[in-house]
């Protein structure tokens, strides 16, 4: 019954929002005054008005998805043309990657966003990389389509509702995520891309920090572990900002280094001291580091420790994204093995993500993984391994 409601209440809301988005339109761009929406809207009969409704809410959603599309499109056209070299492209889970020197589909979601485009600089300095074009690409993409949009919508003459509802709408959605990208922000707690230039711009170990991200995702992304990369591309932050996001990536990338090589006390500490610090962080970045300094926990034979920290929230966040990554199902083989005791259900855990492994996105990781898990399961059980 409760789903049924939130489905019911989401219907409801996106029809109100149809309409106001299309009287919007018309107020702003049409000359129509609000007391003329009003009139054309109460002379409807509510067969009318709800086709109109549903319409809205279809026409809104294709917009929608559209715009997000060529947000990214607009960071790849951007990114190629200033020296970057694909790696990757996602649009909402659908993933195109470049592995193995071919193109492949897979299926990746990262919580808090709506797509990715990954990009490698080029080989050179990377203080000097440029970073505007790149980030502001999204935004242009979904101006330029929005601005044409707007100028057919306007044409003299009579067009027909569908297509004047679908031009309006690609339009509005257009403007709306251009602003809630082109003015720095953070949205859910991540940084929009505003908010990534400004603080490239004015930071040559940001523009550092950002090469090295990218350049470890390309190399993780076609099957090289963390552990194999250059140690000199890791530990460059004495102190970490947690209001920085890329110093709060380079730190977690630090860690998985440490875990690859078995540095394990290290990377428990530079864990917990993360963990003071987890409200300061978007969500999805305090429940990585929870996860991670729980398994780091369990490791380390700090069994009521990782008890302490893997409270309903986190378990929550597990078990919805497990399929994403190795690195959800690693923690929850973890669990089931040194805190549930049970190694049946670890050793199903662990053939899972070997069998499935082609299917993920980041290969090393699920390579390195499936290590980890394999060294636990060894010394808790050494003669099963």
């Amino acid at each position: 019954m409760k789903t049924f409601l939130k489905i019911l209440g989401g219907f409801l809301a996106g029809a109100v929002a149809g309409l106001l988005l299309a009287g919007a339109g018309g107020v702003l761009f049409g000359g129509m005054s609000c007391s003329e929406f009003l009139g054309a809207l109460s002379a409807l009969g509510w067969a009318e008005a709800l086709g109109i409704a549903l319409l809205s809410i279809v026409l809104f959603f294709v917009c929608m998805v559209l715009h997000v599309a060529l947000h990214e499109a607009g960071h790849l056209v951007c990114g190629l043309a200033t020296g970057y070299r694909f790696v990757s492209f996602r649009i909402f889970s659908l993933t195109l990657v470049r592995q193995d020197g071919c193109l492949r589909l897979k299926r990746y979601r990262l919580a808090g966003t709506g797509g990715q485009c990954l990009l490698e600089p080029s080989e050179g300095n990377d203080g000097r990389i440029p970073v505007f074009w790149y980030n502001a690409g999204g935004v242009l993409a979904n101006l330029l389509v929005s601005a044409v949009a707007l100028f057919l919508w306007l044409l003299p003459g009579e067009q027909p509702l569908p297509l004047s509802l679908f031009l309006l709408l690609l339009a509005l959605s257009g403007f709306f995520l251009a602003v809630l990208n082109g003015f720095p922000m953070k949205v859910g707690g991540m940084p929009n891309d505003a908010y990534n230039i400004r603080l490239l711009r004015n930071s040559v170990d940001n523009r550092r920090l950002m090469c090295l991200q990218l350049r470890v995702a390309a190399r993780v992304l076609a099957g090289l572990r963390p552990g194999e990369l250059p140690g000199e591309w890791f530990f460059h932050l004495k102190e970490v900002d947690y209001a920085n996001p890329f110093q709060v990536a380079s730190a977690l990338l630090d860690v998985s280094w440490l875990e690859d090589v078995g540095e394990w006390e290290e990377a428990y500490a530079r864990l917990e001291a993360a963990y003071v610090h987890r409200h300061e962080l978007p969500e999805v970045f305090g429940l990585e580091v929870c996860s991670e300094l729980l398994f780091t926990a369990l490791a380390t034979g700090r069994g009521q420790q990782a008890d302490q920290l893997l409270t309903p929230r986190l378990r929550r966040y597990l078990e919805q994204y497990k399929t994403v990554g190795s690195t959800r199902q690693r923690v929850l083989f973890a669990i089931a093995l040194c805190l549930e005791h049970d190694e049946a259900r670890a050793r199903d855990i662990l053939r899972i993500v070997e069998a499935q492994s082609d299917r993920y996105l980041m290969q090393g990781e699920v390579a390195m993984d499936v290590a980890l898990m394999h060294e636990m399961l060894a010394r808790q059980s050494p003669d099963k391994a």
